[in-house]
């Protein structure tokens, strides 16, 4: 409902405010997490990231069963729902760099990252019947990334374009599944290929933010905002 989540080496500081916040956090009740993401500064710095989630350091999930009530003879203690082949696996990598383009004048700051996910899941069905599209095999990968550029007219005006973006795809295919053997076939019988919401395709989300900052005086500072989700 409009959030993007910021690459890895992006943030420079949060702040989590509970109360007494300034004006300019408006239209908040109950509370403000403030971000300040990273600028490059007048020497260059890189930082990479790599993990791993594999399927196989996860403990494996529980099939699940009716409860024993001795009033329903056909459920009673049944499987309801096939869980111990489901598998999940993930790896992040994520890369930054951050330096000046023109030395105290103008900086830059760039953050790429990918999220990449498989998992193998069975549908829910305590039928032991053979289900046409009982298997699902769903692959899914979220690209972000974060550029930001600073630039200093003089010691007392100072300009920060910043340029988030974020995009979501997933491709998930059906295959036969047997309830009888707990085997799934490789004939495929259907699948969906979305993008980001709804399963519609879309270019995902974009944020730019401008802001400029002029320092008058010792007792006056003037800014001003501008963004676009």
């Amino acid at each position: 409902i409009g959030t993007s989540e910021l690459p890895f080496g992006a943030i420079a500081n949060a702040q989590i405010l509970q109360g007494g916040f300034g004006p300019e956090f408006g239209r908040a009740t109950g509370g403000v997490v403030n971000i300040t993401t990273k600028s490059g500064t007048n020497r260059w710095e890189f930082g990479a990231k790599l993990s791993a989630m594999p399927n196989a350091l996860r403990s494996p999930q529980l099939n699940t069963y009716f409860p024993k009530t001795g009033h329903n003879p056909l459920t009673d203690g049944k499987l309801q729902f096939y869980n111990q082949d489901n598998r999940v696996s993930s790896h992040t990598a994520g890369v930054y760099v951050g330096g000046p383009l023109i030395k105290s004048k103008l900086f830059a700051f760039v953050a790429l990252e990918r999220n990449a996910s498989q998992s193998e899941s069975i549908a829910a069905s305590s039928d032991k019947i053979v289900n046409p599209t009982g298997w699902s095999n769903s692959h899914n990968t979220v690209d972000r990334y974060l550029a930001k550029f600073d630039y200093n007219l003089s010691d007392d005006h100072h300009f920060e374009l910043t340029q988030i973006h974020d995009e979501t795809r997933n491709r998930t295919s059906l295959y036969g599944f047997d309830y009888g053997s707990f085997t799934h076939n490789d004939v495929k019988t259907g699948g969906q290929t979305s993008g980001n919401c709804c399963g519609a395709p879309n270019p995902g989300a974009d944020d730019t933010i401008f802001k400029y900052t002029a320092y008058l005086s010792d007792d006056l500072t003037f800014t001003t905002l501008y963004g676009q989700s």
